[in-house]
């Protein structure tokens, strides 16, 4: 199907987004089973959605558009998860089969064949007429801890979130296209990682947070008003008992009221409005229904980096490493959620029951990287194989890739998941704290990987007038890294702190000098531009 999410900017359109999706049987099983639901769930890009938590989708057959609601987006993988309701389907389908759209998960193990005749499916460049391309997947790239597979497929804009197919299967997702000159490489998610997102499917997994964060935010008016009643003890009752009192259809109207209310800046003078929605209610849900409830911000934990070594051949290295028997990496690189400590010589993973051995380059057994294993396992028990300096026997350690805990959030994450930086004017310019949308939209990839923990704010708005624009050219998604040519992580470990930092040293010195990282307006080639402010 065609994805279309416009973009709008103080209630105003702002741009088209376009893109495909598809309807995935065992997604569309797996969330129904956890929610008792008859909906289907649809996989596109994040790039796609942005942070529209909902857009419009369509068929080739019928441009009667469907509303989609955004359940999931997992950034890391460039992944988000749509859901459409039945009746809508149906109602475009006319005489078509809804039940039969879905399309199974490829079984096929690309690494195991040199190439595979495939075809990409999708709307290029947004049309409305759909086009399948033959194309031979023929191999796999990694870059860090991304692996994606390689095509010949002339993909473009629009193609991005659909299927990449081999025979009746789905065997990755139409993500980008890699330009080497006058060549170009098409990239795809394998289709592991769409499967590594089933666990966290399940509404309650994700509304507790982004409720626990809401209440807490109105809960000091409803205290001091009194606006949702009281308890026998005579306490203001709390948000939650007051949702769960007035149950029922369309409860998302209660919060509309509720947020009206205590934004409004008035005293309550009467209670306030419980009746459900009337557009729910009939089963015509309307786009401001569909846009409540939390989109799911599935973010990963880090995964350890390795580095090669052909140690395992080295005679004098077994009196350090007597248990180095095999092949095998150095782990160079540990977070402190991991059980594996720096300098363990990583030897074999064991998942599903199967081991899978890994050679001196990071490889594994099946020809695929060594994260790839974990990855495509979450919350499963997986064991680490490791030779561990002066231990002379093997260890088995047992390793867990889950989600991040928000008390251990990266500097740059989803503002879903805990507020960033609000917006700050300096000169000419607006900026925002960088977080995980903000690098989507304006296409910083870094920071959601190895800058995933720097301090930075991106630049949203530049007064046309001023010298930010007229003189350095300094456009929107501009990225300020450093003040005063210090990172802005010298200055807090926070945006709030580093910003804090830098207000003070304004103040001592009545001026601060901000450095951007930002493109060359003609030749688009990276650049550091620093601006001068005077108070």
């Amino acid at each position: 199907m065609r994805v279309l999410n416009t973009k709008s900017q103080n209630n105003q359109v702002a741009g088209l987004e376009a893109g495909t999706c598809w309807m995935s049987r065992e997604l569309t099983d797996a969330y129904n089973r956890v929610n008792n639901g008859n909906d289907f769930i649809a996989v596109t890009n994040h790039h796609v959605v942005g942070q529209s938590p909902v857009v419009m989708c369509n068929f080739y057959f019928n441009r009667t558009p469907v509303l989609a609601k955004v359940v999931l987006v997992n950034h890391e993988n460039d992944l988000a998860l749509l859901r459409m309701r039945r009746a809508d389907l149906c109602d475009r389908a006319g005489q078509r089969n809804v039940d039969v759209m879905p399309l199974p998960f490829s079984d096929v193990d690309n690494a195991a064949h040199d190439s595979l005749r495939c075809k990409t499916v999708g709307f290029p460049f947004g049309t409305p007429y759909q086009t399948r391309n033959e194309c031979n997947v023929i191999a796999g790239s990694a870059s860090g801890h991304r692996f994606h597979l390689n095509s010949d497929a002339a993909i473009n804009p629009g193609n991005s979130g659909g299927p990449l197919m081999y025979e009746a299967g789905v065997l990755g997702v139409n993500t980008a296209v890699e330009q080497h000159k006058l060549n170009n490489v098409s990239l795809h998610k394998p289709v592991a990682l769409v499967r590594s997102l089933i666990p966290y499917l399940a509404h309650e997994a994700f509304d507790a947070h982004a409720q626990l964060v809401e209440h807490s935010a109105l809960q000091p008016h409803v205290a001091r008003t009194g606006c949702l009643g009281f308890e026998t003890d005579g306490e203001p009752t709390q948000v939650g008992a007051w949702l769960e009192a007035n149950s029922g259809v369309g409860d998302h109207v209660l919060m509309q009221r509720l947020r009206a209310q205590a934004h409004s800046h008035e005293e309550c003078s009467a209670p306030i409005d419980t009746t459900p929605c009337a557009d729910c209610v009939k089963g015509k849900p309307t786009v401001e229904c569909l846009t409540e409830g939390a989109t799911n911000h599935v973010v990963f934990n880090k995964i350890f980096q390795v580095s090669s070594t052909l140690m395992s051949q080295n005679p004098n290295a077994r009196k350090v490493y007597p248990a180095a028997t095999d092949s095998g990496v150095f782990i160079s690189k540990v977070f402190k959620h991991e059980p594996v400590q720096l300098g363990d010589y990583l030897m074999g993973i064991t998942v599903n029951g199967e081991r899978h051995s890994v050679d001196s380059y990071g490889m594994l057994s099946n020809g695929l990287p060594f994260f790839t294993a974990i990855q495509y396992n979450p919350e499963k028990d997986i064991r680490l194989h490791v030779a561990r300096k002066h231990t002379a026997e093997p260890l088995e350690v047992s390793y867990t890739y889950t989600t991040v805990n928000p008390a251990n959030l990266p500097a740059v994450h989803s503002a879903s998941l805990a507020p960033t930086m609000g917006a700050l004017t300096v000169g000419g310019i607006t900026m925002v704290g960088m977080n995980t949308e903000l690098a989507t939209q304006f296409g910083h990839a870094e920071y959601l990987d190895i800058k995933a923990n720097d301090v930075a704010f991106v630049v949203v708005g530049v007064h046309p007038a001023s010298e930010e624009w007229v003189v350095q050219n300094i456009t929107p998604g501009a990225v300020c890294t450093m003040a005063n040519h210090k990172p802005f992580k010298e200055w807090g470990e926070t945006q709030l702190a580093a910003w804090q930092g830098v207000g003070q040293q304004i103040q001592a010195d009545r001026s601060i000098i901000l450095s951007f990282q930002m493109r060359d307006l003609q030749s688009g080639v990276p650049k550091q531009c620093d601006h001068l402010y005077v108070v």
